[in-house]
């Protein structure tokens, strides 16, 4: 349901928790801080729902909304702990091909690795492309970034290609704003991948 068995979400929650204690951390000795420690508002949910929450949100594709309707409690509150935890996962879970290629390979590695890329198994790619609701956003410039006249709502536009028979993850793309066509979300990807790989929509 989540995508991951026991043990692997047992050991990315132990990550997380640590880099969540270690962010708490630093905000209680930041200089100039003027709150005592300790100060503010309290989570109501423990670290382990809100990374549950996040994983289902990833998973299972629904929206925010329906997350909120379940857990009977606010779609802001979702927001929040999605927002909170996907920084941690995208450190800690293994990036797309593409991702990898761009932030971790040198130069003498990156044409090797192109050439890998070039050479995936025969068939076109899987794509898909989706938009999920958000929470109309205050700033009025902002929202206009948003609003999804097809969908008469404010939402984040996300693309996903897989290998023929989805066994891996190519590229992904998530959180884009601005109104855009799935084949142009498509084109612009299309730029950073080889010419030769065909696709199916």
């Amino acid at each position: 349901m989540l995508g991951l068995d026991r043990e692997a979400l047992w050991e990315l929650w132990q990550r997380i928790a640590e880099l969540d204690r270690q962010k708490r951390l630093q905000q209680a000795q930041r200089p100039g801080r003027k709150r005592q420690v300790g100060g503010g508002r309290k989570k109501d949910a423990q670290l382990l729902c809100r990374l549950l929450v996040t994983l289902l949100y990833l998973r299972q594709h629904w929206t925010m909304q329906a997350i909120a309707e379940t857990l009977e409690c606010a779609e802001s509150t979702v927001w929040n702990y999605i927002y909170e935890m996907l920084p941690h996962i995208q450190a800690q879970l293994p990036a797309s091909l593409l991702e990898q290629w761009q932030t971790e390979c040198p130069s003498l590695e990156r044409a090797e690795l192109e050439q890998w890329l070039a050479e995936l198994p025969e068939g076109a790619l899987l794509v898909d492309t989706w938009e999920q609701p958000i929470p109309r956003p205050k700033d009025d410039n902002v929202q206009e970034a948003y609003y999804s006249g097809k969908q008469k709502e404010h939402t984040r536009k996300n693309q996903a290609i897989t290998l023929s028979r989805g066994v891996d993850l190519v590229d992904v793309v998530l959180g884009e704003k601005e109104p855009r066509s799935d084949s142009k979300l498509l084109e612009q990807t299309q730029q950073e991948l080889p010419e030769e790989l065909s696709f199916i929509g």
